[in-house]
C-alpha cells in the first residue's frame, strides 16, 4: 500500500525525535481527521446524489466529456 503524506511526515519526525509517545499520538490523531475528512466527502456526495434523483436532477451529477 502506497504511503499516506502523514505516515511519510510521521516517519521523517520519528527518525529524529528523542519523545517517541508524543509523535506517535499526533499520528494517531492526524490518522483519525484524515478519516473523518474522507467520510464528510464520501457523505456529502451521496447525499447529493440521493436528492438529484429526487429531483430527477442525476445528470447533472455525471461527469461531463470535454
Amino acid at each position: 500500500m502506497k504511503q499516506t503524506a502523514v505516515e511519510w511526515l510521521f516517519q521523517e519526525l520519528w527518525d529524529t525525535s528523542k519523545d517517541k509517545l508524543t509523535w506517535y499520538s499526533i499520528l494517531e490523531k492526524a490518522k483519525e481527521m484524515e478519516s473523518d475528512r474522507e467520510y464528510e466527502i464520501k457523505a456529502f456526495w451521496f447525499g447529493r446524489g440521493i436528492n438529484a434523483g429526487r429531483e430527477n436532477k442525476i445528470e447533472e451529477l455525471k461527469p461531463k466529456k470535454d
